[in-house]
């Protein structure tokens, strides 16, 4: 059977399974498998679809946020996208012989910096997202694959360069319209698969209304962890900064959730915390983190995980601890400066960050499942995928198949999959073609 994976960066479940105006998402709602994903933690890493790919978390590639730690020194953090080495749903496939294809629409567009330009944006985005589902549809069309992947970054990349949108409603409109632009393009792709095609419609994570900012580096000043030898005039990047790491304990990198980093003897260049301290310094601070936060503001819940606490793998060199305020709802900055432990963004703001959940829709003609499904999570799909397919799931992949222990559907199960063109006109008619 073939398999389809169509990513929509950035959809949420609120509109994108809840909004019943979208009448091809509906219809594959109805026909097949759907619900919230739980993408993989932290959300937002530049790596989740090759998490996808070979159903392993961020950690399992040494990527622990936005930027990692490359070594044990005090070198700045950089964005990196480490390899792997494990079997991918595409080495699967074309192991046993079948053609896979990859497309994404990532696309670099001049941001809005008013009300002219936010229009041009939106044209000149939208062109784009057009050419590049007219690619994919001729992919689709073709009749030797057996593996197609088509990545659509439009809505994120709409929902990021609007995010300082001050008129609400325009915001609302111009992305909800995105929306029935891109169930017109699905609606497309189905008359162009048959009904032995495995269709997967995810994205990788969803967005939500950013609240604020803690700024981790300011806090850690305060408790006298982190050292300058002389303030900043204004807010600056730790980095820049003159720190003083003989006396400095822990430092930190910003991001929908903050890193901590110790200073450990032996460990960094001038490690300040005894090695047979570690374990009960980083208990402490953990705990000092989770009662100081929620004070702040009527801030809300803070969580402080270790990485072995909340990741498969823990490779590369990972942070001591994690920091998520407010379920992702707060960001940490890293900058110092300022003397700001808290900025919080006025009612109404569009600004946005990442969410833990975005969604999923599966329509496999031989999937037992159907309807709403609670649990699903990003490194569960491409088990799945292989499994409803008939390939072997790899041992390297940390996710389940959502079928595990469950019998596949053959044709005799369903009366309308003794006929194909009986389930093709099924779906074009209940989505208005026919």
């Amino acid at each position: 059977m073939k398999l389809c994976v169509l990513g929509i960066d950035g959809a949420t479940p609120l509109v994108a399974l809840g909004d019943d105006r979208l009448v091809n998402m509906r219809r594959l709602m109805d026909l097949g498998l759907y619900g919230r994903l739980q993408g993989v933690f932290p959300p937002g890493t530049p790596c989740e679809w090759d998490c996808f790919a070979v159903s392993q978390d961020p950690a399992s590639f040494g990527i622990y946020g936005p930027r990692s730690r490359m070594d044990r020194t005090y070198d700045p953090l950089l964005a990196n996208r480490n390899s792997i080495d494990a079997s991918t749903i595409v080495s699967v496939v074309k192991r046993a012989g079948g053609k896979a294809m990859q497309l994404d629409s990532t696309s670099q567009i001049d941001g809005v910096t008013d009300q002219a330009s936010r229009e041009l944006f939106l044209d000149r985005i939208l062109a784009a997202s057009r050419e590049r589902w007219s690619t994919f549809h001729e992919l689709a069309s073709q009749p030797d694959w057996a593996f197609l992947q088509f990545v659509d970054s439009t809505l994120e990349q709409t929902q990021n360069a609007l995010w300082e949108e001050s008129d609400v409603r325009y915001y609302q409109r111009s992305v909800l319209d995105y929306h029935f632009a891109l169930d017109e393009q699905i609606g497309t792709l189905l008359q162009l698969i048959d009904n032995e095609t495995i269709l997967l419609v995810q994205s990788t994570h969803g967005v939500q209304q950013l609240h604020g900012r803690f700024f981790i580096n300011e806090w850690l000043l305060e408790q006298g962890l982190l050292v300058l030898r002389e303030s900043p005039r204004k807010t600056t990047a730790l980095e820049k900064s003159n720190v003083d790491w003989s006396k400095t304990r822990a430092w930190a990198e910003g991001g929908p959730c903050g890193q901590i980093f110790l200073n450990v003897e032996g460990r960094e260049p001038q490690g300040t915390i005894p090695a047979t301290e570690y374990e009960s310094f980083r208990y402490s601070l953990k705990n000092r983190i989770e009662s100081v936060l929620p004070e702040e503001r009527d801030a809300p819940a803070t969580q402080v995980l270790k990485p072995e606490e909340v990741c498969n793998q823990v490779n590369g060199v990972a942070p001591d601890l994690m920091v998520c305020v407010g379920q992702l709802a707060w960001n940490t900055s890293g900058m110092v400066g300022g003397g700001l432990l808290w900025t919080k963004f006025a009612d109404g703001s569009q600004v946005h960050t990442p969410s833990h959940h975005g969604i999923f829709v599966l329509a496999a003609p031989n999937c037992p499942l159907c309807g709403e499904y609670e649990g699903a999570r990003l490194l569960d799909m491409a088990p799945t995928l292989l499994d409803l397919a008939g390939y072997e799931i790899p041992d390297t992949m940390q996710g389940r198949s959502l079928l595990s222990g469950k019998e596949k559907k053959s044709k005799s199960d369903d009366p309308a999959g003794s006929d194909d063109q009986n389930l093709i006109r099924e779906r074009l008619a209940g989505l208005g073609y026919i």
